[in-house]
């Protein structure tokens, strides 16, 4: 397959794929944003105070980053029905290196999905784009994230102290690392 065409939608598995997210997205992926707000608020806490509005500025700010090489922000498809966010973001070109984050509704949690996207996400990535460094960072707290990134093959580094600054709080961050060139390459 072609890498360029490649980047826009990924084959997971059967009725799995990863597709780009674009602005006309935003109404979708915000009902399932909202019915999942308080699922999501225990460790995203942006989401109770993001609107579609916001989603919709930061799909159109992703889409341009895309071409730019900055983000890669795919929808989780699964049954033609969007279920989640994987994204490859905070991009450097030069380092050849990125931090991947994600979410699911919590219906589709426990099931595999986020970890196979993960996985489908860095095949493609570290083969089409060239990046060599994937990084999960997570709270030290969210043991299922934690084992998303274990299941998708990810090697504990270690846990950065205050490195964000969320809800007025400095917070911890579990650092997870991938190379590309890793014998156990998902």
């Amino acid at each position: 397959m072609d890498s360029a065409i490649e980047l826009f939608e990924i084959f997971v598995q059967e009725d799995l794929f990863l597709r780009l997210a674009t602005p006309s997205d935003a109404p979708a992926l915000f009902k399932v944003l909202a019915e999942n707000r308080a699922y999501l608020a225990q460790n995203l806490p942006w989401v109770n105070n993001y609107s579609e509005a916001d989603l919709k500025a930061f799909l159109t700010e992703a889409q341009a980053a895309f071409y730019r090489g900055a983000i890669f922000e795919y929808l989780i498809v699964k049954s033609h029905k969007i279920i989640g966010i994987v994204e490859l973001n905070d991009v450097n070109a030069n380092e050849r290196s990125g931090e991947i984050g994600y979410w699911l509704a919590e219906k589709f949690t426990g099931h595999g999905i986020a970890t196979q996207s993960v996985k489908a996400l860095v095949a493609v990535l570290s083969r089409a784009a060239g990046v060599h460094r994937f990084v999960i960072r997570t709270d030290p707290n969210n043991l299922a994230s934690q084992q998303v990134a274990k299941n998708a093959g990810f090697i504990y580094e270690g846990i950065r102290r205050e490195d964000h600054f969320t809800l007025n709080k400095f917070s911890d961050s579990a650092v997870y690392y991938y190379l590309a060139q890793n014998k156990n390459q998902p």
